[in-house]
């Protein structure tokens, strides 16, 4: 999906997000993506810890959090799958009526 031209949104799925403030879509992401985000949600919020505060890796010019010194994790790879792989990047750019052939936007946090 990354650096994707072809438009996900329609003109009035983008007007009904302009107008509500908020649209719903179905099956945006894989099913497999989405569990695994779940499962790594489940486990941050069952340890009451977050992610640490550093970044470490760059890949395609954003900054990633992995933690210095240690492997990456699914849980770490889930959200670094949705930030950067997913859909959901050029729905927001979509949303804000960023030109894709010339502006991006990734998802951190």
């Amino acid at each position: 999906m990354f650096g994707s031209t072809t438009q996900i949104l329609r003109t009035d799925q983008i007007e009904a997000y302009t107008r509500d403030g908020f649209i719903v879509m179905r099956d945006l992401l894989p099913t497999e993506l989405v569990d695994r985000l779940s499962r790594a949600g489940d486990r941050v919020a069952e340890r009451g810890q977050k992610f640490p505060s550093f970044f470490s890796v760059v890949e395609r010019g954003v900054l990633f959090d992995c933690g210095i010194g240690e492997p990456r994790s699914d849980d770490t790879m889930a959200f670094r799958e949705a930030a950067l792989f997913s859909a959901i990047p050029q729905v927001c750019a979509e949303l804000m009526r960023l030109d894709p052939l010339r502006q991006n936007v990734r998802v951190l946090r």
